[in-house]
């Protein structure tokens, strides 16, 4: 009974949303934090790593219908992860998943 009463309590907004735009913000620095390290040629191999991430746990408005329906963080993810593997010095078996996303350009993928 408390679960459904819980249940039934007004909440303000969403989790989801709020959570994006934490991860709006998590992509902002780490764009900056790219354009210095890039300049730098230094750690770029976490780098683009945890922003193919982030791009692939952006909310995509109609997953179902990807890739006729573009999906800006799913074209990013791959952007980033394609990047990944050309500079990481990870074995193969270490980098599956990553490759599996390069290797998957029109298949949804959730990172989430």
């Amino acid at each position: 009974d408390r679960a459904i009463a819980k249940g039934k309590e007004k909440v303000e907004g969403s989790p989801w949303i709020k959570e994006q735009g934490e991860l709006g913000s998590v992509i902002s620095a780490l764009e900056e934090l790219r354009t210095l390290a890039e300049a730098a040629d230094d750690a770029l191999e976490d780098l683009y790593r945890n922003l193919g991430i982030a791009y692939g746990r952006l909310k995509c408005p109609h997953p179902n219908q990807y890739p006729k329906v573009d999906c800006p963080g799913q074209t990013k993810m791959r952007e980033m992860m394609k990047k990944f593997l050309a500079v990481t010095t990870k074995p193969k078996d270490q980098v599956a998943t990553e490759q599996l996303v390069v290797d998957n350009p029109n298949s949804f993928i959730n990172l989430g």
